[in-house]
């Protein structure tokens, strides 16, 4: 007569396992959703950041322009400023 293995007292059977493991994925799955609100809100402050980041770059980028056309005017008008004293003095 063939008889039944006994299952150890620490062996689950596969329903159980099928259970237990169902058990933790909801678990993981509720620990997700428990942290889904602090990683939106983790992302909108580094968003945030990035945006006054750019705004400070262009803001920069933009006074440099406007420093490099005053440079190029004051140059052009220094130039010809000089011909003009070359001219009068060629005559």
């Amino acid at each position: 007569m063939l008889q039944a293995e006994p299952v150890a007292p620490w062996m689950r059977t596969t329903g159980e396992e099928l259970w237990f493991l169902a058990k933790e994925t909801r678990k993981a799955a509720n620990r997700r959703l428990d942290e889904t609100p602090a990683a939106v809100q983790k992302l909108a402050v580094q968003r945030h950041a990035l945006g006054k980041r750019l705004d400070r770059q262009h803001t920069t980028a933009e006074a440099t322009h406007k420093d490099a056309k005053r440079h190029l005017n004051r140059a052009m008008a220094a130039m010809r400023s000089l011909s003009e004293v070359l001219f009068d003095a060629e005559d």
